[in-house]
Parts: C-alpha cells; sequence; structure tokens
C-alpha cells in the first residue's frame, strides 16, 4: 500500500526530504513498483504516437517517475 500524503506533507517534503525509517518495507516496495508502472507509462506513451506532444508528455512522465523513484 502506497502512503497517502497531504497537502502539507508535500510542502514539508519540499523543505526537506522524507528519511526511509519512516517508511515500512511494504511502503518502500509500493513505491518502487509505482515508479516501475509509471515508467511504463511513460514507454507507452513514446510508443502510442510519434508527435513532439506525445515525447514531451512521455518525458515528463518519465521525469514523474524518476522523482517517485528518488524519493
Amino acid at each position: 500500500h502506497r502512503r497517502k500524503s497531504s497537502v502539507t506533507d508535500s510542502f514539508s517534503n519540499l523543505v526537506h526530504r522524507p528519511s526511509m525509517d519512516q517508511f515500512t518495507e511494504e511502503e518502500i516496495h509500493a513505491e518502487v513498483c509505482y515508479a516501475e508502472c509509471l515508467l511504463q507509462r511513460a514507454a507507452l506513451t513514446f510508443l502510442q504516437d510519434e508527435n513532439m506532444v506525445s515525447f514531451i508528455k512521455g518525458g515528463i512522465k518519465v521525469r514523474n517517475s524518476f522523482q517517485t523513484y528518488k524519493e
């Protein structure tokens, strides 16, 4: 199960990074799975349509996946 985040959590994450001690092993695994799903979705966006808008959307999705994985 992924950890729910609120607006205040999002703002506090901008100031300091949450430590891995705050997450359970199950939540860490869920975050990694979620990041992998985002990356697969980005790949499908690239393959779906070969125009510039899809390329930009795919790039944004790759960035979101990387940000999720990095956390």
